[in-house]
């Protein structure tokens, strides 16, 4: 089909079909006709799929960030548990629960909305203004090559925000809901504390070699390798056809003249509206309430009244209500017909008669109409010649990514031979594992394949593989290590490091104790720590302390202790020592007394809980009624 094409691209005609191919690769990419799915998804959700790609890629993300925030030493065994992968898996279900609904009650954010909100982005400005050169740097730096998908991602994301905010601005704090808080968070507690740190006896601590063996054998799942390959591939991308592609001046022209109607700005209004909601299957007597509210609001602008005052009063649409009902500019194709319609028969400055939709009734006014326009070539011509460069590089690159397809298929236990045929060069990856991998590993849908039964175990080539951002690999098994421990001379230093601290910590456990022993039997054991390696320091804590003063440990056991807890000794294991803790007294205090700042911010604590709570169980409703299959052969 594209050798028919090619043979045939010459003229006007050509470009013509050339440009139907570019607009839908503009719309959704080229990956969706060069994209290999062989698997099943992990889980479908009224229509939508999450691929294994999407959840293993969310997968690798979350337990990355995870790994960063502990450390190196962090036990993260539990990233590696069903109940990991399940927890990743529902936030992704619920984040497609939560877009459902945010469609289904008509938030929007228009693109007057969207642009100020990227302008107003730090890492898009040039001495704090908007910088378009900032933005487009930004965008190749994270592979995207398509603005509209990525500002469509950013739109989304905000109405998620705009979605849960409402519950939590419309969620409110009952008088005493709010006095009780203030009183638990407000009270007071005093306390002595004594620390006996690791580090103090680590000086003490010469492990010897038994000691290192022992530790090493005891944990010796700890310090093992996993299963690791590496694996020979083939590389297609788009971008190495792109320096190859010659555009004459005559071709230039004839894109700019058969994309008139693409390059014309199209004419966009900037709209008003004031909804009153009201289902379309809503009672007869809830319709005749919509209809004399809404015939009431148009008496009150035909007296004088400021529509953006009323549309702040009045508005059901929580997205444009708040701004004076601005939905900002619009285009044909962006709002439900019956409003596009009167929205599009307006003049500038009238209000228009009610208007019925499957959200209500609308009132609309447009403030301003920008004509529809089309640049001159002078403007557009860069952007036409990289267009046009780009459609012939991406035939290319479809073509030669069928070619690979069939040679892979033809040729299926070697890829020297594929290379050859395609001109260019086999590479070698890295070593990499099920988990983890770099440079082309670090995609998680090559490593699955890498790792199934053609290429791992029957060393046969794989099918085409997309990696995103028009690029596509075929992978061969090069060389496989199993999965064994590491040598003791290997990790020596780490094994002598853990057996040192915890001997550390056992002498500190074993000095708080015999300190806690010896305090409890003291008659005036202020007076027996004068003489004591240690000293009590003396701390009054509360909930509320915006200051950390001592550990979160010795607060969360403070604070678990009623009132028979006070005159006592009480032991706290903290990550690096054991400290001794002594409650003196617990001071109820007056939710009165408590600063305003600090009572606003239990007050918008409450409100955020409840808005959370209520998003929560509106989720887990949808949830409920949705139509969902989770492959749990996936996970």
């Amino acid at each position: 089909m594209l050798n028919v094409i090619r043979s045939r691209a010459a003229g006007f005609g050509a470009w013509i079909i050339a440009l139907i191919i570019m607009i839908p690769m503009a719309l959704w990419g080229i990956n969706d006709y060069v994209a290999v799915d062989p698997d099943p998804p992990v889980a479908e959700i009224n229509g939508q799929t999450l691929s294994q790609a999407m959840f293993r890629n969310a997968l690798d993300a979350q337990r990355r960030n995870i790994r960063t925030q502990l450390g190196a030493t962090a036990d993260v065994s539990y990233l590696d548990s069903a109940e990991f992968q399940r927890g990743v898996l529902d936030s992704m279900i619920n984040e497609l629960v939560v877009q459902d609904q945010v469609e289904q009650q008509g938030y929007r954010l228009g693109d007057k909305e969207l642009a100020d909100l990227l302008r107003e982005q730090e890492i898009f400005q040039l001495d704090g203004a908007f910088s378009q050169e900032a933005y487009d740097t930004y965008l190749v730096s994270q592979g995207q090559f398509s603005k509209q998908r990525f500002e469509e991602t950013i739109r989304k994301r905000s109405l998620l925000r705009q979605y849960t905010a409402g519950y939590e601005e419309s969620s409110f704090v009952l008088p005493g809901e709010m006095r009780r808080l203030l009183s638990y968070q407000a009270e007071k507690r005093s306390i002595a504390i004594a620390t006996f740190e690791n580090a103090v006896y680590v000086d003490q601590i010469e492990p010897s070699e038994q000691d290192l063996e022992e530790y090493y054998q005891a944990n010796l799942d700890s310090f093992f390798e996993p299963e690791k390959i590496t694996v020979e591939y083939v590389r297609l991308a788009v971008e190495d056809y792109t320096d190859d592609v010659e555009v004459s001046e005559e071709e230039i022209l004839a894109g700019y003249e058969a994309q008139q109607e693409q390059l014309r700005s199209g004419e966009t209004r900037s709209t008003q509206h004031i909804l009153i909601a009201v289902a379309e299957d809503a009672s007869v007597a809830d319709q005749e309430a919509a209809n004399s509210k809404i015939l009431d609001i148009q008496d009150r602008l035909a007296a004088g009244v400021d529509f953006g005052e009323l549309a702040s009063e009045h508005s059901d649409d929580p997205g444009s209500a708040a701004n004076s009902g601005d939905l900002g500019f619009i285009q044909k194709g962006q709002m439900v017909g019956p409003f596009e319609e009167v929205a599009y028969a307006l003049e500038v400055g009238v209000v228009s008669e009610p208007v019925r939709t499957r959200f209500g009734l609308h009132l609309v006014k447009v403030a301003e109409i920008n004509a529809s326009v089309v640049p001159p070539l002078e403007e557009v011509r860069e952007g036409i010649l990289a267009d046009l460069q780009r459609v012939e590089a991406t035939n290319r690159y479809v073509e030669q990514v069928e070619n690979l397809r069939n040679l892979v298929f033809e040729q299926p236990d070697a890829l020297d031979g594929v290379a050859a045929e395609l001109g260019v060069d086999t590479t070698i990856s890295d070593w990499f594992s099920r988990d983890a991998g770099e440079g082309v590993a670090s995609n998680a849908q090559l490593r699955a394949i890498a790792f199934a039964e053609d290429v791992y175990e029957l060393a046969m080539n794989s099918d085409v593989i997309d990696l995103g951002n028009d690029v596509a690999v075929a992978i061969r098994l090069v060389e496989s290590e199993p999965a064994a421990p590491r040598p003791l001379g290997e990790v020596q230093d780490v094994v002598k490091s853990a057996v040192i601290n915890q001997a550390a910590s056992d002498l500190a456990a074993a000095s708080a104790e015999q300190a806690l022993m010896e305090l409890q039997e003291a008659g005036d054991w202020i007076s027996m720590t004068e003489n004591a390696d240690y000293n009590f320091e003396a701390y009054n804590v509360s909930r509320i302390d915006t200051i950390r003063i001592v550990d979160n440990e010795v607060l969360s056991m403070v604070f678990a202790l009623d009132d028979s807890g006070v005159g006592g000794f009480h032991q706290v294991f903290l990550t690096d020592g054991v400290a001794l803790v002594y409650l003196n007294g617990i001071e109820k205090v007056s939710p009165d007394t408590v600063e305003v700042e600090l009572q606003d911010s239990v007050r918008r604590i409450i409100r955020s809980r409840s808005g959370q709570g209520a998003v929560a169980g509106v989720i887990a409703s949808a949830r409920g009624q949705s139509k969902l299959i989770i492959n749990e052969d996936m996970l």
